[in-house]
């Protein structure tokens, strides 16, 4: 069963079956696959039992909505008026000399 459109993730085109996630290239790269396991094409998860599928909607909308937060706070910080930065100039290092030179030969 596809994991993906099971649990509704937004980042799932359920209308397309053949475009795969809209978010990750691989779906093996999916925030999901680090807390549960599952089979995979190249587009999609799947799962073979829908005991789990509860708990992965409900880690997956929390994931979602941290996310969603993360970008807003995000888009909020780039409107805002750029500060300038100014960064000091670095002192010139000067080269050290010595005053014995070394000779060549024997």
């Amino acid at each position: 069963m596809n994991t993906c459109s099971q649990i509704q993730c937004p980042f799932c085109d359920a209308n397309s079956s053949d475009s795969g996630c809209m978010r990750y290239s691989h779906p093996t790269q999916c925030h999901l696959t680090s807390m549960f396991e599952f089979d995979s094409d190249d587009k999609w998860l799947f799962k073979s039992a829908d005991s789990e599928f509860q708990e992965i909607q409900t880690l997956n909308n929390r994931f979602i909505n941290k996310d969603k937060a993360s970008r807003k706070q995000l888009q909020q910080l780039k409107k805002k008026s750029p500060r300038s930065l100014e960064l000091p100039i670095p002192q010139a290092i000067p080269h050290p000399r010595t005053e014995t030179q070394l000779q060549l030969g024997g």
